[in-house]
């Protein structure tokens, strides 16, 4: 399923949502169209795969952040997180905007994001909050502070805010040096 979602995305990278063609997905992944159609009666529904399948891919980074016992690294980490997801395939987030008229789909999308939100929330709040314990980010709320850092992630990865062809390198550099100026260090 891996190969097909990253040949959706790449092919999403390249013309955008509204232009992916199933056959041309179909092609890069190295399968058949109807082997596709058997996985994914829509595109619709592979497009909503492809870009749920990005997101368990930032979760997962997440969760494995607990591992990290430096409560700044730990912090750089989530925050950057989200950035590398957008990084890796720009025009990702354009899925969403373009699967907005399926409302079952939508309510999925939705649904995955809010709950990726809030884990990712959930574990930059305890991180700031072992940090504030150590010293660092002093009289910060770090609820405000863990919406404000992911919140750049959101802005940076919005085709609204930031252009696809943003920095990332740049971006990437620049967070851990915000977080670090935040934390008092």
């Amino acid at each position: 399923m891996e190969v097909i979602h990253e040949a959706t995305l790449a092919i999403v990278d390249e013309v955008g949502p509204a232009q992916a063609r199933l056959a041309a997905i179909a092609q890069r992944a190295g399968i058949s169209y109807g082997m596709l159609y058997q996985f994914f009666p829509s595109r619709d529904e592979l497009l909503l795969s492809a870009v749920l399948a990005q997101l368990a891919k930032i979760e997962e980074k997440w969760r494995l952040t607990g591992e990290i016992a430096d409560p700044l690294q730990r912090i750089i980490a989530i925050a950057i997180a989200p950035i590398d997801g957008v990084a890796e395939h720009a025009r990702a987030k354009d899925i969403l905007v373009e699967l907005q008229g399926s409302q079952s789909i939508s309510q999925a999308a939705a649904g995955a994001i809010r709950r990726g939100s809030e884990l990712g929330l959930t574990l930059l709040g305890q991180a700031l909050r072992d940090a504030q314990r150590e010293g660092f980010f002093p009289d910060l709320n770090p609820d405000v502070v863990a919406v404000t850092l992911l919140g750049i992630s959101e802005a940076y990865g919005s085709s609204l805010y930031a252009p696809i062809s943003a920095d990332w390198a740049e971006v990437k550099h620049q967070i851990p040096r915000l977080i670090r100026r935040l934390a008092g260090t």
